[in-house]
């Protein structure tokens, strides 16, 4: 069995092998669903752990936090409440920045345009494991 597409947008995860028999409308009524189902498990959302502290710990030091999901806009509004963090947070991109959504780059090339940062200095892996090595991090030169 395949690995599931964590935090893929809508448009990865339902491809219809022959375009032309998806109509706008029957497009339309998927994400319509789509979104209905996951508007029943937004109040359920944890940010993964330990992120708001690196989040915070970040602001502190003075550096720009951007977040940058490939979720729609009309989504963005509750992931931001599920992390409660937005007095530290600089700028959000959504699904509307991108040409392309995960595991295309397009989102986070966005990001970083709209915040006017270079790549080599905002890619880690981890939220919490990066909070631990903070002060040795490339992070800990920035500020």
């Amino acid at each position: 069995m395949g690995h599931r597409p964590h935090g893929a947008r809508f448009d990865r995860l339902v491809r219809d092998p022959h375009p032309r028999r998806l109509t706008s409308a029957s497009a339309a009524a998927l994400r319509d669903g789509h979104d209905t189902m996951y508007a029943e498990y937004w109040e359920r959302l944890t940010p993964l752990p330990r992120a708001v502290d690196l989040l915070r710990a970040c602001a502190a030091r003075g550096l720009r936090v951007v977040l940058a999901t490939s979720a729609a806009e009309h989504e963005v509004a509750a992931l931001r409440a599920t992390l409660g963090a937005d007095d530290v947070i600089d700028t959000v991109t959504s699904s509307a920045d991108a040409q392309e959504s995960k595991p295309a780059p397009d989102i986070l090339v966005a990001a970083l345009d709209q915040s006017g940062l270079a790549a080599e200095r905002v890619v880690y892996d981890d939220p919490a494991a990066l909070l631990d090595a903070l002060d040795e991090s490339a992070i800990a030169a920035l500020g």
